[in-house]
């Protein structure tokens, strides 16, 4: 008898391998979408590097560490969440403006701010006027200037306080009577804003032995978490009876700290005040 053939058996056909969900990192992809390209995804790197570095350079590696803020007090403290945020959300928008002069490009949070006006702020010199009172009364040249470069300096001792005055509104103006002491005579003190943008303010004091005026106007350069200041007004002070007129040019101004860490202050560079009618200037290093 011829041999049989044996019937192969039939096999199913093995499914089709499904994707492991477990491993996917986000929604199926649309069908259809375009994939970024190679120099596509290349910009993108760099982007990020840069974006990382910047944030780096200027003192900043995550935003969740800006939550350390100053209470005014020369130490620092915790912010709270909402004052966290507000620096955080704030840090987004300067980010983008490192380099740049930022006086009237943003307006600053409210947490930056202290409960007193820049007109305000330029009258305070005024606390030590009785040292305008002593050189006026001063027969030596040289301790007259000298007596106008005390006034000068005290104006840093203001610098314990961080917060940034509030901006006066056009036209806005400040008075303040200012009752003589030892003998000195009483004086009236006046500032105005006369400038909006760039926020520039105007001041005038005078007593009978002299007078003080002032030009506030500044320019500011944005470095990520510090800020440097350059004083660009004019400052004279007039002693009556001799007729000396004395100019001041203040140093440079440096705030540390605006996002991360205790926020302070630092005053470096020179200060010249010269008397105008003589020639004779002092030169006060800042270091």
């Amino acid at each position: 008898a011829a041999p049989q053939r044996e019937r192969p058996r039939e096999t199913a056909s093995p499914d089709p391998p499904q994707p492991d969900s477990s491993m996917s990192d986000g929604p199926d992809p649309v069908v259809g979408a375009k994939k970024p390209g190679f120099f596509s995804r290349i910009g993108n790197g760099v982007l990020k590097v840069v974006d990382y570095g910047l944030d780096i350079l200027v003192g900043v590696e995550d935003a969740d560490d800006l939550e350390t803020v100053d209470d005014g007090q020369g130490a620092g403290n915790t912010a709270t969440h909402e004052d966290a945020g507000e620096r955080q959300a704030l840090w987004s928008q300067l980010r983008g403006m490192i380099g740049a002069d930022v006086m009237s490009l943003f307006s600053v949070p409210v947490f930056f701010m202290e409960p007193i006006t820049m007109l305000q702020k330029m009258g305070e010199i005024m606390q030590y006027m009785r040292l305008l009172d002593l050189a006026a009364d001063e027969e030596d040249p040289d301790l007259r200037l000298a007596y106008v470069c005390a006034l000068a300096i005290s104006t840093y001792s203001s610098n314990e306080r961080v917060k940034k005055p509030f901006n006066p509104v056009l036209g806005e103006t400040w008075e303040c009577h200012l009752p003589g002491a030892d003998g000195g005579g009483d004086a009236l003190y006046v500032a105005e804003q006369v400038c909006h943008h760039p926020p520039i303010g105007a001041g005038h004091a005078e007593s009978a032995k002299w007078s003080y005026d002032i030009t506030s106007m500044i320019k500011t350069k944005f470095m990520g978490n510090w800020v440097d200041i350059w004083p660009l007004g004019r400052t004279r002070i007039r002693l009556n009876r001799t007729g000396d007129v004395y100019n001041l040019c203040p140093p440079r101004t440096r705030v540390n700290n605006i996002f991360l860490g205790r926020t302070w202050i630092d005053t470096f560079g020179d200060m010249l005040v010269s008397n105008m009618n003589t020639g004779a200037s002092a030169l006060l290093k800042f270091k």
